[in-house]
């Protein structure tokens, strides 16, 4: 996590410093409200954003081996570093 913050801030330096036009995006608000971040990247790219592109994304639950072999490798690393996931 602690790496992730760091680049993110090494980018945001960076795009300050070339004067580079940027638009960050939290996944959560993708989640929550799709259609008015999507307006916000068309807006920010200055493209015409039509209810053509309204499309829905089929989601799939993944519950296999592979998604429980995650998961306990997580439980793991969480526990090993003391953290509690409440």
């Amino acid at each position: 996590m602690q790496y992730c913050q760091q680049l993110h801030k090494a980018w945001n330096v960076f795009l300050k410093q070339k004067a580079l036009p940027s638009l960050s995006i939290a996944y959560e608000d993708l989640c929550l409200d799709r259609q008015a971040v999507l307006q916000k990247c068309a807006d920010f790219l200055e493209l015409d954003f039509s209810s053509a592109y309204a499309w829905q994304p089929s989601l799939k639950v993944q519950a296999d081996e592979l998604s429980e072999f995650y998961y306990r490798r997580l439980l793991k690393d969480v526990a090993r570093v003391g953290l509690d996931l409440g």
